[in-house]
């Protein structure tokens, strides 16, 4: 599998009372964090339907999508 583009997103939206993550993989939503509970309780959403416009699922590498998502914890919390 190629490597793939990751984009990241800090976001206010008007349900969280902190702010969020989102993170995209080649363009595509595939999850968002958030920390409502405290840093040390940080909440990850995956939305139900994670399919691209040509009806296939979105695949990515699992150990590049950790490394991702630890990335995204620690833009969140202030800590990298």
């Amino acid at each position: 599998m190629a490597k793939q583009a990751y984009d990241y997103v800090i976001c206010d939206y008007p349900i969280f009372e902190q702010r969020v993550v989102e993170v995209y993989i080649e363009g595509e939503y595939v999850a968002l964090i958030s920390q409502e509970e405290g840093p040390d309780k940080l909440k990850i959403e995956l939305p139900r339907n994670v399919i691209s416009d040509d009806h296939t699922c979105v695949q990515f590498d699992l150990n590049a999508f950790q490394t991702r998502i630890e990335q995204a914890r620690k833009m969140l919390i202030g800590d990298g």
